[in-house]
């Protein structure tokens, strides 16, 4: 009869163990979310300075801008939210990465809060939000390409381009990414890489081995 007694008392302390545990995850999630729209703001001219961008340039060219509009026109009056994910590509096209100014750009575009556009750009890692070289390789890390060899080529990469994962070759020529899965299963391992040259396409390469990588390399990313 006691440990009966006692139980539901034992459950909820359980239960507020478990609320609590959540409640740390949401404020440590917001600190981070605000930590990084503070950093952001704080180096805002850093980032800048290691870019070609020119603070008054950032503008769409014509030809770029009658495309943003068409394809905010699309959208009734007051949705031009609706638009984001296809501006900010091209304004990734445009400069290559998105910075704080161009971020703001879009937002006066679109007529939201800048805070919005991080939100977005942040969410989704095909978005830029530093200086990448000229090819953009971004390698599936997913499980069939890691049971195949990805960490392999990940490693060659690093050897082979002078470029650490996560950033760029001295000759910012490289940049190196690890992605979700490229849906190329029976390729693996695979990767995508963004080519800057052609209006920032993606171009799949699958079945990647060393000597693969030296013929690229030699070859193809030159």
């Amino acid at each position: 009869m006691k440990r009966d007694y006692f139980r539901p008392l034992i459950e909820m302390q359980k239960l507020k163990k478990y609320f609590l545990a959540v409640l740390i995850k949401i404020f440590l999630f917001a600190v981070k979310s605000c930590t990084f729209v503070f950093d952001v703001r704080l180096t805002k001219n850093k980032r800048l300075e290691m870019s070609n961008i020119d603070r008054s340039s950032v503008e769409f060219p014509p030809e770029v801008l009658r495309e943003a509009q068409e394809i905010i026109s699309r959208y009734p009056e007051g949705r031009q939210k609706s638009a984001i994910l296809p501006i900010l590509h091209l304004a990734q096209n445009e400069w290559n990465w998105l910075s704080p100014d161009v971020m703001d750009y879009v937002a006066d575009m679109l007529k939201i809060q800048s805070i919005e556009v991080y939100e977005v750009a942040t969410f989704y890692t095909m978005f830029n939000l530093q200086p990448v070289g000229k090819y953009v390789l971004e390698v599936c890390r997913t499980g069939p390409c890691m049971v195949c060899g990805a960490d392999e080529i990940i490693e060659a990469l690093e050897q082979k381009t002078g470029a650490k994962l996560g950033g760029n070759s001295p000759d910012m020529r490289f940049t190196l990414k690890t992605v979700e899965c490229l849906a190329a299963c029976g390729g693996a391992p695979c990767m995508q890489v963004r080519l800057k040259r052609e209006g920032g396409i993606h171009k799949y390469y699958e079945n990647l081995t060393n000597e693969v990588l030296d013929d690229l390399i030699a070859n193809e990313w030159n």
